[in-house]
């Protein structure tokens, strides 16, 4: 019992509780002033025209955006302008690494003072990158005519080979070539122009060797041939072994030798990766993958792994050469093959996730694609009904895909889902509908199959399989005067027509069967629309022409087409429908001779069919009918007294079912479920004197026999029977 005067633990809980809200509430109010006056000041300073307080996150934004669109001056200012907010010391190896990709901008718009003047900037605040600034100084000089300046910059660096091509153009007092790469990090397109203006016929000779050796390559390359030998002799000059291992590697590159660049590889990787040969290579695997030679791009990888040499660009120019191979083995159904590729590839961009996803499907590994499926629609996300139908539908059909794998993995309910969403967005998606028919079809949900149905049939009126499936939908729902205007166009438009003739003359004979007894009339209407449509009578027809002989006085036309009619059926089936309509319509004599015959035959199918009988004829309520067929049955197979008590028990008629077990009691072998049944039926007739009295036979029976339980169970009802009349079963 609650204690209602002072709990002091009451008490210190909600004083606490109290004061955590006054507290929690204060900051709430706290929170709210300070906003409040954030606000009062951001406004002040909208209304003073002066701009807002930007934040650093913002700056940080933008300094990575400029940087990924290569906007070297906007990057520097941001960069800086983040430092200063943040009060962060500037990194000299960012700040010199744009001011060098500044100056290489200007470098590429002409402005080589204003790139030599950031380079010097650039080298001062990062010294380690001190060499490669002086290295492109001495281009910039070159290409601003400053000759001199340029020389003594590769003396310094100790370069022979740039300072041999600057010492060579002041001797003969000419420019340095036009030309203007798009980096000062990348020089190495000037080499070839170069090498051209060496072979210019008015060309001065050159008192460099060297230079001439490369003149007289640059003849031999020119006209086709290999110019390794004129270069051997620089490979073992310093300043020169470099430019000549690259030079070798260019005219193989221009004529495609792809053995001798696997060579050249094998023999000298290093000399390519220290100088302009990584260029080089990664324009020859441009061009592999022009020229679709994906099988050599793989070679070249295998060649550069195993010299530890791989450069970051081949991981991208794998995939491409795993992701086309892979393609041609789909094409050419080598699934497994297909595979294997796609397994290599590390990117798992939309085109990659979607030929993986349609791999797996072909190997019938539904779940492993279902996961490439799902991982491609969040990849491309839920398009919106007002995005370009091609979007729509290339989502469906990844929707479709993984719904068809659910169905495929018994999973119905999941798959359903998902074939609405794609018909969400494609109101008219055929696959879509057509597989939510099935699966409503198949899980007897006719009414949403008839809905789905009738989408298709709208869609396709000319669908010879919508129009069967929309139909079989309708007579699901006994909507026979829906499906007769359908057959009956059908029927013209169709120049196959068959089975719509015959489809329609059903329709007809039901509707007839429907009305045979009110609308005698429509009946004869129906009868004759048949007649226009039928090849060959069937045992309906027959029937319903003796019917309207009947109604019309004429017995014996009638009973010869009903005879008729009875000949024709064929399993027990039709003679069960053909037995209920004969006694329906008073033919019992004929109708209990049907019954009579399935009941005789003994096979399973009877035994299914006589229970149908049971409850025809207990619904009709003639008790001499009903046990004239009981009497039948006591003599069929499998059937004895406790199955027709039982039948007619279960068809509730209790006082019928106590004929047959008064006798199944009386039997010598009768067991104590036997007579429980019989007692049943007493209780259910609610004759409470014989109830009780035969409840106490069995209490007796059950105490001679020392039953324990069933002595508990008879006093049990004796004295739910004294107390009510009856016992309730343990099923009601």
């Amino acid at each position: 019992m609650r204690n209602k005067g002072f709990n002091y633990n009451n008490f210190c809980t909600n004083y606490c509780v109290l004061w955590y809200k006054m507290k929690t509430l204060y900051r709430v109010y706290a929170n709210m002033a300070k906003k409040s006056r954030k606000a009062r000041k951001d406004k002040g300073r909208l209304s003073s025209g002066k701009p807002g307080n930007v934040q650093s996150a913002e700056i940080l934004r933008q300094f990575k955006a400029h940087w990924k669109a290569g906007e070297w001056e906007q990057s520097l200012i941001s960069y800086r302008r983040w430092c200063n907010r943040t009060n962060k010391k500037r990194n000299p190896k960012i700040e010199g690494e744009l001011l060098f990709r500044l100056a290489s901008s200007c470098y590429s718009r002409k402005q080589y003072e204003k790139a030599v003047g950031l380079l010097k900037e650039s080298e001062k605040i990062y010294p380690e990158n001190r060499r490669s600034s002086l290295y492109c100084m001495g281009v910039a000089f070159a290409r601003s005519g400053q000759l001199p300046e340029s020389k003594n910059i590769f003396s310094e660096l100790d370069d022979s080979y740039h300072k041999d091509i600057i010492t060579a153009l002041l001797n003969s007092d000419t420019p340095f070539p036009e030309n203007i790469p798009p980096d000062l990090a990348f020089q190495q397109d000037m080499i070839l122009k170069f090498w051209n203006n060496l072979n210019n016929p008015e060309a001065v000779p050159s008192s460099s060797n060297a230079l001439n050796n490369l003149k007289d390559a640059y003849t031999l390359f020119s006209s086709g041939k290999d110019p390794s030998s004129k270069l051997k002799l620089l490979e073992s000059k310093t300043g020169f072994n470099n430019i000549a291992e690259y030079l070798k590697l260019l005219a193989a590159v221009y004529k495609r030798g792809n053995i001798q660049i696997r060579n050249l590889l094998t023999k000298n990787a290093n000399s390519f990766f220290r100088g302009g040969g990584a260029s080089l290579l990664e324009i020859h695997m441009q061009y592999l993958l022009k020229e679709q030679n994906y099988k050599e791009i793989l070679v070249l990888n295998e060649l550069l792994f195993e010299i530890k040499a791989s450069p970051a660009y081949m991981v991208a120019v794998k995939d491409i050469a795993l992701f086309h191979l892979g393609l041609k083995e789909i094409q050419q159904g080598q699934m497994e093959r297909a595979q294997d590729c796609y397994s290599g590839i590390k990117s798992e961009t939309s085109p990659v996730l979607h030929n993986k996803a349609l791999i797996l499907q072909r190997l019938e590994q539904f779940n492993e694609a279902n996961e490439c499926w799902t991982a491609l629609c969040r990849k491309d996300k839920k398009p919106r009904r007002s995005d370009p139908e091609d979007v729509r539908r290339s989502y469906g059909i990844m929707l479709k895909y993984i719904a068809e794998n659910y169905r495929k993995e018994a999973l119905p309910d999941k798959a359903q889902l998902l074939f609405k969403e794609a018909l969400a967005l494609d109101k008219m998606d055929r696959d879509a509908l057509e597989a939510l028919y099935e699966i409503n079809t198949d899980n007897g949900n006719h009414q949403s199959a008839l809905n789905y149905a009738k989408q298709l049939f709208e869609i396709d009126r000319d669908n010879d399989e919508y129009l069967f499936n929309y139909t079989s939908e309708l007579l699901e729902f006994n909507r026979i005067g829906d499906v007769i205007p359908l057959y009956e166009a059908a029927c013209t438009g169709k120049s196959n027509s068959q089975f719509y003739r015959e489809g329609l003359s059903y329709c007809y004979i039901k509707s007839a069967l429907d009305v045979r007894s009110s609308k005698l009339e429509e009946t004869k209407k129906f009868v004759g629309m048949v007649k226009s449509l039928m090849e060959q009578d069937t045992y309906h027809f027959s029937y319903l022409e003796g019917y309207i002989f009947h109604r019309d006085g004429y017995p014996r036309k009638a009973m010869k087409k009903i005879n008729q009619a009875i000949d024709m059926v064929e399993g027990h089936i039709e003679e069960f429908d053909l037995g209920c309509k004969l006694y329906e319509d008073g033919f019992i004599k004929q109708a209990l001779k049907l019954f009579r015959e399935i009941a005789a035959c003994g096979c399973g199918m009877s035994g299914t069919i006589i229970e149908s009988i049971f409850m025809f004829l207990s619904m009709k309520g003639s008790m001499e009918h009903v046990y004239e067929f009981c009497d039948t049955v006591e003599d069929s197979p499998g059937w004895d007294y406790y199955n027709i008590a039982d039948q007619l028990f279960i068809n509730k008629q209790a006082a019928w079912a106590l004929k047959y077990s008064s006798k199944l009691i009386r039997q010598l072998d009768a067991d104590e479920y036997d007579r429980y049944f019989h007692l049943m039926i007493l209780n259910e007739i609610g004759n409470s004197k014989d109830t009780l009295d035969y409840a106490r036979d069995l209490l007796v029976r059950a105490e001679n026999n020392d039953d324990e339980g069933g002595i508990y169970v008879y006093k049990r009802l004796i004295k739910e029977i004294k107390t009510r009349g009856r016992f309730k079963p343990a099923h009601e």
